[in-house]
């Protein structure tokens, strides 16, 4: 297929996976009573068109500073951010009103202003825009029907519960047709069952539009459930990327797999009151975990017969399940041994495509 040309330029348009937002050598320095605190340090990171891409990091790992330079409500102190080749560091004034339109927002804590109605929470940035009001009326209601809120358009947001104002500011992002859209926290703020509503919502919306999506969160299950791709940064620096089965499959920094501890398959009470580190008379049980997936996921599944072939008859199964991400076949299997065929066990269970870790005894 022939790539599509832009006419008026001669150029090649845009297209889904091509990167839309660059950030080279990015650093981010603040200034306290204490002294100078480094925020950001040296990031390079390509996010796609089209995608939705996740940024995750504990408190004070640099999420909000990064994602406030794309629109530049943060100015980076070194390094550069490119929006379609274009460094957002040398805009003019002028030219930063058209990048800021071209770049929705939505926050943690919705930011509506509560004397105003759905509407005029909504029209807003389009008035401030110069849009004609048959204009502004057109895109509120299209809107509110993209996000599920018909008939909410008059109604005040003290009326509204926590998912339908977070509805609101989703809608009021979108208000000026933007490219990209970042979300600072914006599900941290809901109940699970909301978040997950929200979350759906999001990804409608990036198949529907087309919009590149920024992320930030220091929830690991939003990325799972969301993400194309996910980066990971601990004190200002980025310590891993990647597409999200391949980071959740076979996490390799310590950060990353601090965060995704909650989402692992635990030792079962009754278990964990019987372990022991070494054999002893009564607990010669060896437990062993077995995590399936990563960079040598399969897209095919788990082939159950090796595993079985691997461990052996004396193998018995313990905890665990599989699950897919991305088409990736991805799980934990707790398994126990019983008696001298454990570690030759161990032995054959590491030819297969999976990481052995030893629990202990029971």
């Amino acid at each position: 297929m022939e790539p599509h040309v832009d006419d008026a330029a001669g150029r090649q348009a845009p297209r889904a996976g091509d990167a839309h937002i660059v950030f080279r050598s990015l650093s981010k320095h603040y200034h306290t009573a204490r002294g100078p605190v480094e925020a950001l340090k040296g990031i390079d990171l390509k996010i796609r068109r089209a995608e939705i891409f996740g940024i995750i990091g504990r408190s004070g790992a640099g999420k909000s500073s990064l994602i406030r330079t794309i629109n530049r409500l943060e100015r980076a102190s070194g390094g550069s951010v490119e929006i379609d080749g274009q460094d957002v560091q040398r805009l003019s004034g002028n030219e930063l009103v058209r990048l800021r339109r071209r770049t929705g927002m939505i926050f943690q804590h919705f930011n509506l202003l509560r004397s105003k109605s759905v509407f005029e929470n909504l029209a807003l940035p389009a008035r401030a825009a110069g849009l004609p009001r048959a204009e502004i009326r057109r895109r509120v209601e299209r809107l509110l029907a993209l996000v599920g809120l018909e008939g909410k358009a008059e109604v005040f947001p003290s009326r509204l519960s926590g998912g339908q104002k977070q509805r609101v500011g989703i809608a009021r992002a979108l208000m000026l047709d933007p490219e990209v859209l970042l979300c600072d926290e914006a599900t941290s703020a809901l109940d699970p069952e909301t978040t997950q509503t929200i979350l759906a919502l999001l990804r409608e919306i990036n198949r529907r539009l087309g919009l590149t999506i920024v992320l930030i969160t220091h929830e690991m299950a939003v990325i799972r459930e969301v993400c194309d791709r996910v980066a990971v940064l601990e004190h200002g620096e980025l310590v891993e990327s990647g597409p999200v089965w391949q980071v959740f499959g076979a996490p390799r920094h310590d950060a990353t797999k601090a965060m995704l501890a909650p989402l692992a398959v635990r030792l079962p009470e009754d278990l964990a009151a019987r372990l022991r580190e070494a054999p002893q008379e009564g607990h010669d049980t060896l437990v062993f975990k077995l995590d399936y997936g990563g960079v040598k996921g399969r897209q095919d599944g788990v082939g159950l017969g090796r595993i079985l072939a691997a461990l052996g008859d004396r193998a018995m199964l313990l905890h665990g399940g599989i699950d897919r991400l991305q088409g990736h076949a991805q799980g934990s299997l707790l398994v126990g041994i019983k008696g001298g065929d454990a570690r030759t066990a161990l032995e054959q269970a590491a030819l297969i495509d999976a990481r052995i870790e030893v629990v202990g005894y029971v």
